[in-house]
């Protein structure tokens, strides 16, 4: 897992910075950020005792140049609000 923090914080975390309007929390919007993908690196670590699901729907969020803001209703029901 310590690598995969390293390359969050060396490869993924730089780009979002650079991207992040001024008006936003910058520590807070990152910390949110790491938060998402290291969890999202420990779904597939343990992918053959438990399949992806959550944050592997997050990862597909950013992928498409969004932020996930919010989770409406109790998880696997409800929908993510999306920015």
């Amino acid at each position: 897992m310590r690598g995969a923090r390293d390359t969050i914080d060396n490869t993924i975390i730089p780009v979002v910075s650079s991207a992040l309007p001024s008006r936003y929390d910058a520590d807070f919007v990152l910390s949110c950020v790491q938060w998402d993908a290291m969890h999202y690196v420990m779904e597939h670590v343990y992918a053959d005792l438990i399949p992806p699901a959550f944050y592997t729907m997050v990862y597909d969020v950013y992928a498409a140049g969004h932020f996930p803001c919010h989770w409406d209703e109790n998880w696997p029901d409800g929908r993510l609000w999306v920015a």
